[in-house]
């Protein structure tokens, strides 16, 4: 009988992971992947709503609706992401530190890259900043280096919101989406 019992249980473990690791695929071709300047693709989750896309930036609500002056509400965060040519001037370091301003940072992180297509350097740096009297946005920056250019994946959502890692969650993975356009092999003719 226990054999049984073990024999059943394996086969639905056996399942239950076929299962899993088929929704675990089909999320990862339902993003949508947009085009951006300077060669630069990424992917988002189809669940958020683009409020505002251009060649140099991209910018996303998780929930639709807001009150009117208020770029995000409660239980509502923003990712937005933008591409920055490469300055020769400027380090990545010194890049991200002129990104940050007066905010507080509350940790840093050097992340690994996602392969030869992918950032070279990603670095993560949570940080808050005050919006209004005791009012404070947490906001989760993913910096990217690559190629020419240099990409900012930023998350920001009210501090404390209960949602918070899976907004980074999903702000992670778009900076891992990030590639850069495969140069062509044969020139293109007229």
């Amino acid at each position: 009988m226990q054999r049984q019992h073990r024999r059943l249980w394996g086969r639905w473990l056996y399942v239950a992971a076929a299962l899993y690791s088929n929704v675990a695929v089909a999320g990862e071709q339902s993003w949508k992947t947009i085009a951006m300047s300077d060669g630069i693709s990424l992917q988002y989750p189809p669940t958020w709503w683009p409020i505002s896309v251009s060649g140099k930036r991209v910018d996303l609500l998780s929930s639709k609706g807001g009150a009117e002056g208020v770029v995000i509400q409660q239980n509502q965060a923003e990712i937005i992401t933008s591409v920055v040519a490469r300055s020769s001037s400027s380090s990545f370091d010194e890049f991200i530190a002129s990104n940050l301003g007066n905010q507080t940072v509350l940790s840093r992180e050097e992340i690994a890259s996602a392969g030869p297509a992918g950032c070279s350097r990603l670095h993560q740096v949570i940080s808050r900043e005050e919006e209004g009297p005791g009012a404070y946005v947490a906001n989760t920056g993913i910096f990217c280096e690559i190629g020419t250019a240099r990409v900012i994946v930023l998350l920001r959502n009210w501090e404390n919101d209960n949602q918070q890692k899976h907004y980074q969650h999903m702000a992670l993975r778009m900076a891992r989406s990030i590639r850069a356009a495969q140069a062509s092999a044969t020139p293109r003719g007229p």
